[in-house]
């Protein structure tokens, strides 16, 4: 969780409750399992292969919609400073 927050500066904070309700949510549904940790705080989880190639897409998919809204964000201002 420090470590979202970390490397998004602050923006992200996720709490427990919404990471491991996430990760329960993927376990039910069969696209990740968790496995013996071998430190007791801490649970690893095996992620399937299509639950990754779909995460994948889903990601340059956000970042790809990121870049556009900020290139017509950078137009607008630019329309409206002439």
């Amino acid at each position: 969780m420090q470590k979202v927050e970390k490397l998004s500066g602050g923006r992200i904070r996720l709490g427990p409750g919404t990471l491991y309700g996430a990760l329960s949510n993927l376990v039910e549904a069969k696209l990740i399992q968790p496995e013996d940790s071998v430190l007791r705080s801490s649970v690893i989880f095996n992620i399937y292969l299509p639950f990754l190639i779909i995460l994948t897409i889903v990601v340059v998919l956000v970042v790809y919609a990121i870049i556009r809204i900020l290139l017509i964000i950078k137009r607008l201002k630019k329309d409206i400073r002439q």
